[in-house]
């Protein structure tokens, strides 16, 4: 049984849902209803992307907001399967790379 567990909403930042319980140490699952949609984060993504220690965010308001549409532009509510988001993603979509690539 997956545990459910309110935080923040990585892209959007209203109240939202994240469940744990399958495979939290690689990826977190977020359930945004209705505004972004569900999606997954990465390790990788949430350490290189959102939790920087004494670091500046690399992402601002409209590069979230861009993340935000592109779930909701890939959410497939017939499969009810959260849209993957890593770091190849978030460059992609929002065009800012990683420090952690060399």
């Amino acid at each position: 049984m997956m545990k459910k567990r309110k935080i923040k909403c990585y892209f959007c930042g209203n109240e939202v849902i994240q469940e744990e319980g399958y495979d939290t140490s690689r990826k977190v699952r977020v359930n945004c209803s209705p505004k972004c949609g569900k999606y997954e984060l990465t390790g990788g993504s949430i350490k290189f992307y959102f939790k920087r220690d004494n670091v500046k965010e690399l992402l601002n308001q409209d590069d979230r907001k861009k993340l935000s549409a592109y779930v909701q532009e890939n959410y497939d509510s017939v499969e009810n399967k959260p849209v993957l988001i890593n770091t190849t993603i978030i460059e992609d979509v929002t065009g800012k790379k990683s420090i952690h690539d060399s």
